[in-house]
């Protein structure tokens, strides 16, 4: 491994038209930030760690549900306003989520999915998708289409506790004293388990 990046460090200098005789990486010091920030793509790195977070959600519902990977709910991220081009990720998502990503080309195709989940009872969790943390997304997934009848009373089980467990949250003294966006969160959480427990 040391030789293999010691390879990369010095094709890293040619491709960059720096000096070539340079200390071998094995020898010289760690390199700093602007020996590779002329390689570095942030718009290509933010939008993969929205990938991952987005897969990460959707195991975690999976997990949530009892499913397993076999278990192929489909899965969307829906009224999204950066520039994150879902279509560019949705092999990438379908294959690390187990599921089937379907990704909206256009304003057109996002109005059918949103329509399509709507019918379902899609399961929908909000995505911080902006630097400054608040949510800017929806990621919908329908995982009552792939549950069968005991899955499903285990499930609806769990909403009843988690329902409880946020409304002694809300209810509590402490609530009031928490940042607005924690209390956003939570007012989401409870709206949407209420909103699953309904259907």
């Amino acid at each position: 491994m040391p030789h293999l990046c010691d390879e990369l460090w010095h094709r890293i200098h040619c491709a960059l038209g720096l000096q070539t005789d340079h200390d071998s990486l094995l020898v010289a010091s760690y390199p700093s930030e602007t020996d590779w920030h002329p390689l570095r793509d942030e718009a290509i790195e933010t939008n993969t760690l929205f990938a991952l977070d987005v897969v990460g959600k959707i195991r975690s519902t999976k997990q949530s549900y009892g499913l397993k990977r076999e278990h192929k709910v489909k899965a969307s991220v829906l009224n999204s306003p950066i520039g994150t081009n879902w279509a560019e990720f949705a092999d990438s998502i379908s294959t690390l989520g187990a599921c089937e990503f379907l990704a909206a080309n256009n304003k057109q195709h996002e109005e059918e999915l949103v329509r399509k989940f709507s019918e379902v009872n899609a399961v929908r969790i909000p995505l911080d998708l902006r630097s400054d943390s608040q949510a800017s997304g929806e990621l919908i997934i329908d995982v009552w289409s792939v549950l069968r009848p005991q899955e499903i009373n285990k499930r609806l089980d769990s909403i009843k506790l988690d329902l409880e467990r946020v409304e002694g949250k809300i209810k509590s003294r402490k609530f009031e004293t928490v940042s607005s966006q924690r209390r956003e969160k939570t007012l989401f959480k409870y709206q949407s388990l209420s909103k699953e427990l309904e259907q």
